[in-house]
């Protein structure tokens, strides 16, 4: 644009020097007859006139050139930001590619992962699946949840619960005994029915789903009333119901729904049905009554050496009288002796001195003992003070 103007002003400037030259410059000889430079004139005359329309048409497309260059620049203005948001949307939407095909690398990377874990997730179960489907490892698995719930609560083996112990009478031996403080017990089974619940759990059709349920309720059923043969409430230290322990909640849950009077139906068995969440509270019922009852045991004790401790006070406060007693006969008996000294032994002494009679030193003065015992109250009077205790304060220091 600006070399346009710039060649546009070059060929007006040598146009407009040109016609300088024309009419400043020397005149074309004429011949005689004198139309030559008249003729010439009117040429010149045209070409200045058509030259200076020529000029005008230039000054006017170099103004509109201007005008447009002017337009331009502020176009160039409106639009600088506009290009540069696209410029800077263009290098978002690099990086956004980019991280995009990262993000789906990783995306990519997680399901592999998720995938290899699903199928070992699935292996795993299985495998649970099928040991789970005998029934003395799902005891072993049943008995393991139960210790675990017993130590979280508090409880201390062989103080307030003992695993696989024999009854009283011999004829049983439950997977655990809750000992109750003033020497109850709560039977405590812990193997539970798995095996119709674990194939519902397999299956997709809701009518077998339904069917497998049902028969997971009546197996449950079954077990409570194996439990309720074994009479374990006949010992006579052991509470009339026994616990049947559900170590995953939806046993209970699934066999409920499809059955929702089996709690009472199972009742009347005498037999009680525990999961993690029903167990916990009566555990920590129990652990809180053990509690209460050591702290009773050990008020007993405290009460009992207390006693002991008093009977000894009072015994110490005879035999600290009888001392006393002894040692006022003492000062007696002193004092007696002093005396017969001072009116027996002391003239004798005088006689023989007056007598010439000599010793290596002089006799010492021996006098009488003023210092009193100080009393000691009676035993009874340690356990039911008759004075204030600053007034027997100042009695203690008067006597003394």
């Amino acid at each position: 644009m600006e070399s346009a103007l710039v060649l546009l002003a070059f060929i007006i400037g040598g146009a407009a020097g040109w016609l300088i030259g024309r009419r400043t410059g020397t005149t074309t000889p004429t011949d005689t007859t004198g139309l030559v430079p008249a003729i010439d004139l009117a040429h010149a005359q045209g070409r200045v006139e058509t030259l200076d329309a020529q000029v005008e048409g230039l000054n006017a497309q170099i103004a509109e050139l201007r005008n447009n260059q002017l337009a331009a620049e502020r176009v160039d203005a409106l639009f600088k930001p506009l290009q540069q948001q696209v410029e800077t949307m263009s290098q978002q939407s690099s990086r956004a590619a980019a991280d995009r095909a990262q993000a789906d690398e990783e995306l990519r990377q997680r399901i592999d992962q998720l995938r290899e874990g699903t199928d070992k997730l699935t292996s795993t179960t299985q495998a649970i699946s099928a040991v789970m489907t005998n029934s003395q490892v799902r005891g072993q698995w049943g008995e393991m949840q139960l210790e675990r719930i017993l130590e979280f609560a508090g409880l201390v083996e062989n103080v307030h619960y003992t695993l696989q112990s024999t009854t009283n009478d011999g004829s049983g031996r439950p997977d655990c005994v809750l000992l109750l403080p003033n020497g109850g017990r709560i039977i405590i089974d812990s193997k539970f029915p798995l095996t119709d619940y674990m194939a519902a759990q397999q299956e997709t059709e809701p009518s077998r789903i339904d069917e497998l349920l049902r028969a997971h309720a009546k197996t449950l059923l079954d077990h409570c009333k194996a439990l309720a043969k074994r009479d374990y409430a006949k010992d006579a230290d052991t509470v009339e119901f026994v616990l049947a322990f559900l170590p995953v909640e939806v046993l209970l849950s699934s066999a409920l729904t499809t059955n929702p009077a089996l709690l009472e139906d199972i009742y009347k068995l005498k037999v009680g049905v525990a999961t993690p969440v029903t167990l916990m509270p009566l555990l920590k019922t129990l652990h809180h009554t053990w509690q209460k009852h050591e702290f009773a045991k050990n008020a007993l004790k405290i009460q009992d050496e207390g006693s002991k401790m008093l009977e000894r006070l009072v015994r110490l406060g005879t035999l600290i009288a009888k001392v006393g007693s002894g040692l006022k006969t003492t000062v007696n008996s002193f004092n007696e002796m002093v005396g017969s000294f001072d009116q027996r032994v002391v003239p004798a002494a005088r006689e023989m001195r007056t007598l010439g009679l000599t010793a290596a030193s002089d006799m010492a003065e021996v006098g009488p003992v003023d210092t009193q015992v100080r009393e000691v109250r009676s035993p009874q009077v340690l356990e039911f003070p008759t004075q204030p205790e600053s007034e027997e304060g100042n009695s203690s220091q008067s006597q003394g």
